[in-house]
């Protein structure tokens, strides 16, 4: 998997210097951001599988930490050494990630105890998924529509993601789960 993974990235990284692609196709009928999202789930799974093969050799909270703490400065040397806006650390991302994804998963130091307690954010994700660009819509048409001068984009990433926080929360409470419910009772043999 990590192979196929890697020579889809590097097709795409190969032909386009980069790895943000969405519509290029290659070879007349492969689609660059198909390749990317077939590799990065490839990725994923493998992520996945790494991590059940691993879990049962729990770090303790020191070994933990140190994971914990390399992954996230891994992180950030990769996003913050980048001196454009398409860099060769395009191409590490998404293994650096599935790192990220493992390390975590085991749950074995601070940061991963304290991330626990952001489980509702998991809960509503998909709501925060479905409602992320009608809020930025929203967002942009307000401020254009008042004419509101310049904001520094700290407050206007404060807003967003306040925002995109408070509205899932009604729309995951109002109307997914009650249509979940409602869709279960339907499909329960009973039913």
């Amino acid at each position: 998997m990590l192979a196929v993974s890697l020579l889809g990235l590097s097709v795409i990284y190969f032909h386009t210097g980069h790895l943000d692609v969405t519509t290029e196709n290659y070879f007349l009928v492969v689609n660059s951001g198909m390749l990317r999202g077939l590799s990065s789930f490839l990725l994923g799974i493998l992520a996945y599988r790494v991590y059940l093969k691993i879990q049962s050799m729990k770090p303790s909270m020191f070994v933990g930490n140190l994971l914990e703490t390399g992954t996230v400065l891994l992180v950030l040397a990769t996003l913050s050494n980048r001196s454009e806006l398409h860099s060769a650390l395009d191409f590490l991302t998404p293994i650096v990630f599935l790192l990220v994804v493992v390390v975590f998963a085991l749950e074995s130091g601070t940061l991963s105890a304290g991330l626990k307690k952001l489980n509702y954010l998991g809960e509503i994700s998909y709501s925060i998924y479905l409602n992320q660009i009608t809020v930025s819509q929203v967002l942009i048409l307000v401020l254009v529509a008042e004419r509101i001068p310049e904001i520094p984009m700290v407050w206007l990433l404060s807003i967003f993601l306040g925002t995109l926080i408070l509205y899932p929360c009604h729309t995951y409470e109002y109307i997914e789960n009650p249509l979940r419910r409602k869709f279960r009772l339907r499909s329960s043999p009973d039913a």
